[in-house]
């Protein structure tokens, strides 16, 4: 069934791995045609074989709280039931763990993973993103971070449905990691 595509898809994180570059992957394909059958695939295998780490972000034409880069931050940063000073503050203690000691890269991070949250301005709580390529060199900084120790696989389901996510993965595409 599907040997040429997963072959296809292990030497690309193959090369991942060896080069340490990013590299896109795009598996498309119809409604109910496997598509997500052969990215959790790779995921899992790659875990399971590699110790390679995996992001999902799920995008919906709903556009719900689980979906997006705000629900994969929520998951993924240590801010479960803490109040905005708190979260940043483990944001951070997180980030630095992982080479990102800029505080501000917490506090935006947090903003990104509670885009509704109400806070007051005075505290010095709130990230100030100008534009859309604020955000996106901040999540790439993230990610990029994340896979400094260990591959990382970031599966941008639906990927149609975003822009945001787009712009991510051109992003990322256009960084020479070191």
């Amino acid at each position: 069934g599907r040997e040429a595509e997963r072959n296809h898809l292990w030497g690309a994180l193959k090369r991942v791995v060896t080069n340490q570059k990013v590299e896109c992957v795009l598996i498309e394909g119809t409604s109910g045609s496997g598509t997500s059958t052969l990215a959790q695939w790779l995921a899992t295998r790659a875990h399971e074989v590699g110790g390679v780490q995996c992001r999902t972000v799920s995008h919906s034409s709903m556009r719900g709280e689980a979906d997006g880069m705000s629900a994969l931050l929520s998951w993924s940063l240590p801010i479960q039931g803490l109040d905005r000073a708190d979260a940043i503050e483990q944001t951070h203690q997180h980030l630095s763990a992982n080479g990102m000691d800029d505080f501000e890269d917490a506090i935006g991070l947090v903003q990104l993973a509670r885009p509704n949250e109400r806070v007051d301005e005075g505290q010095g709580l709130v990230a100030d993103f100008s534009n859309e390529t604020e955000r996106i060199a901040l999540l790439s900084r993230y990610f990029i971070a994340q896979a400094d120790h260990r591959a990382l696989i970031l599966w941008l389901d639906n990927l149609h449905l975003a822009s945001e996510g787009m712009a991510l993965a051109e992003h990322l595409l256009k960084i020479d990691v070191d």
